[in-house]
Parts: C-alpha cells; structure tokens; sequence
C-alpha cells in the first residue's frame, strides 16, 4: 500500500523550549525536531495542491547546521554524523548559515537505482554511492520557516544545495493535469518496483 505523509513537521515539546531560550538571544538556533510519520491511506488524495514524490528506500535523517558546525541525526534522534562522513563533508558546502533539511540517506548503486541492503551493508558495497535527498527545510539562517507553505519551503532548497552531488533535491512528480498524469506514473511505478521499494509522499503546497 502506498504510504503518505504531509510534509511538515511538529517540534518536540523539548524542542520548542530550546528556540524560545535561543529567540531570547536574537538569534533561533537550527534544533531538531520529530519528522512526522508517513500515514497508511486508502486513496490518493486529489487537487492540484498535492505534490507527489517518490520516497526511496533508504534512511530518513535530518541534516542540522550551525556555522561550521554540522551533524546528521536519525529520525529517532541518534547522531550519524560519524557513519556518513561523505554526506557530513557535503553539508558543511551548503549554502546557509544555519539550517535544518529534513531528507533520506540512500545507497545508490552504478545504474542509479537505490538498494536498501547496500546502505545497510556499506561496507561489502563499495560500488555504490551514499547520498542524501532533500525534500524540506525547516530552518534556515536563524529562522524558523515550518509555517511556510511546503513549495516555498522546497523552492528555497534548489539554492542552498546548489551544485552538490551528493546532496540533491528529491523531484516532485509531474502532475500538469490536476493529479491524473501523477497518479498514472504512480500506478506505472507499482507495477515495475517492489512493493518496499515505493510508497508515495504527498503535501500541501
């Protein structure tokens, strides 16, 4: 079943304590904060105000930088900076002062296509390369942007990623007729791709 998720974001209670100490100061600090869940659904919801993206397989993290200070963090909150020092490198190239991306850590292989089991088996996987795939920003230069419609959000992450190859933008699906050229690729993608390998995020613009 494909699986969906508006993508925004609720900070923990602990979370907000931190940026209202840190908005004292002048200045809201990147923190991190819970990415909510993708949500099982029955149907696809309709209207041009759903983008639709397809979800990799791979590792949901968080990317927080604060000047020269960077750190990868799971969706549990674990540190991974140390386990994905390619992707730590990249991120300190961002264009931003400060920020927080919310994206997938993803293996992909020489023939582009990602493999779950090589992200989890780096190490025997040599051939394939660790990247991470950007759908939203949270915070960016001592700012708070979760209250910005998503497409705005989204439209800010082409510049701050810039030319990077191993930090990219996750590609919205074409949708130009309401959603039914989207929906038509989603049902195309089901049939061709295992059932764990594809499940649909969607939000509001």
């Amino acid at each position: 079943m494909c699986a969906g998720s508006i993508r925004r974001t609720v900070a923990r209670k602990s979370a907000a304590v931190r940026v209202a100490a840190a908005s004292k100061l002048g200045r809201i600090q990147p923190v991190f904060v819970t990415p909510m869940a993708a949500q099982s659904v029955a149907a696809l919801p309709d209207g041009e105000d759903w983008p639709y993206e397809i979800k990799l397989d791979g590792y949901r993290a968080l990317l927080l930088k604060d000047g020269s200070r960077l750190q990868i963090r799971s969706r549990n909150d674990k540190d991974l900076t140390r386990m994905y020092p390619t992707i730590a490198a990249a991120a300190q190239r961002l264009k931003a002062d400060s920020a927080v991306i919310d994206g997938e850590i993803v293996a992909l292989g020489p023939d582009g296509k990602p493999s779950f089991q090589a992200l989890q088996h780096r190490g025997s996987n040599p051939g394939h390369q660790i990247v991470f795939y950007a759908f939203d920003v949270l915070h960016l230069n001592g700012r708070d942007v979760m209250n910005e419609p998503l497409m705005k959000r989204r439209a800010r992450l082409t510049g701050i990623i810039g030319d990077n190859q191993t930090i990219r933008l996750s590609q919205v699906l074409p949708c130009r007729e309401g959603c039914t050229r989207g929906r038509t690729l989603i049902s195309r993608l089901t049939k061709v791709m295992r059932p764990r390998s594809l499940s649909m995020t969607f939000g509001t613009a």
